[in-house]
């Protein structure tokens, strides 16, 4: 039951980065984030809680709002070193932080670099990231912040522009925790119109634990542009 928990848990984080997509470039794929950034002066907002501002086109800002309903402040940046061309991937730098007002739970800080590239004109973009994620006032305790669990991750992924108004995603992650690992894959797609998008997909959890149990999370989000 608690393993079912947090996986519950990890999962609507991980929702709650889905964003709306351009039509080649989203700034998120299904669960993970891409090198892509919102432009200068555009807003993105879902459901889960997600509301981001390109303050240029090389660096956008954003807060979950549903986090804080249980008590975790927190702010995410992205910004872009690497611009894409013919023969170079576009890549970013990212970061979060989680300012739990809970005693017992850790501030934790992540840090990412992130790589995508368009091919066959923008009809396949390939993704993939490296992430790692400390606790930074409570090493004593690596494993009890369900938000964001300290370790290492990879993810990569594959997006598909099927048309202007449908993306199907395909992704795998692979994460190295102090408690053990776990990995996921992830399968999903988005549906366009002018000025909103709604996602469904599902996250297929596995933890390298005692009971070994997978889980299966089905999601289902909407996003707007402004």
């Amino acid at each position: 039951m608690k393993n079912n928990i947090i996986a519950l848990v990890i999962g609507l984080i991980l929702l709650a980065g889905s964003q709306s997509l351009a039509a080649s470039k989203p700034c998120w794929a299904l669960f993970s984030d891409t090198a892509y950034t919102l432009k200068q002066g555009k807003w993105n907002m879902d459901v889960i809680g997600w509301a981001n501002y390109g303050m240029s086109d090389k660096f956008q800002i954003g807060t979950n709002a549903l986090l804080y309903l249980f008590q975790t402040p927190n702010v995410y940046g992205k910004y872009v070193v690497v611009e894409e061309s013919d023969s170079a991937p576009q890549v970013s730098l990212g970061a979060s932080i989680y300012y739990p007002l809970v005693a017992s739970t850790p501030i934790s800080t992540d840090y990412s670099v992130i790589l995508s590239k368009g091919l066959d004109n923008g009809n396949y973009i390939l993704h993939a990231g490296l992430k790692w994620t400390a606790n930074i006032n409570d090493t004593s305790a690596p494993s009890s912040n369900p938000i964001n669990s300290p370790g290492l991750g990879y993810k990569a992924g594959l997006i598909t522009n099927q048309s202007d108004v449908t993306h199907i995603f395909f992704e795998a992650y692979s994460n190295w925790i102090p408690i053990g690992r776990s990995s996921e894959m992830a399968v999903g797609a988005d549906f366009l119109n002018e000025g909103r998008t709604i996602g469904v997909g599902g996250l297929f959890y596995a933890a390298d634990s005692s009971d070994r149990r997978a889980n299966i999370i089905p999601f289902a989000n909407v996003q707007w542009n402004f």
